[in-house]
């Protein structure tokens, strides 16, 4: 039985709302109006951490994000979101 990943804010500020990449910009959405970014503008730094180490080809991982207006989030989010977000920061 493999676990998707739940493309979410699972800890911290944020927390419950979804993350979802729009073209390639990678964002955490409030409502269909609302959502920030992913990107060196809003995020001072982050740390990615893979999740689920099963033989598979969609991965789970683990997003920490400081948040340059000091917030902090724990994000879990699969292959496409993660390489969205990696590419963005890097």
């Amino acid at each position: 039985m493999y676990i998707l990943a739940k493309n979410q804010v699972i800890v911290g500020s944020y927390v419950g709302e979804d993350v979802y990449v729009a073209g390639q910009k990678s964002c955490i959405s409030f409502n269909s109006t609302h959502y920030i970014q992913l990107n060196r503008t809003t995020v001072k730094s982050y740390i990615g951490l893979l999740s689920d180490v099963s033989e598979r080809l969609d991965r789970t991982y683990l997003v920490a994000l400081q948040f340059k207006d000091g917030k902090n989030s724990i994000l879990e989010v699969d292959s496409k979101v993660y390489l969205s977000i990696v590419t963005e920061l890097s």
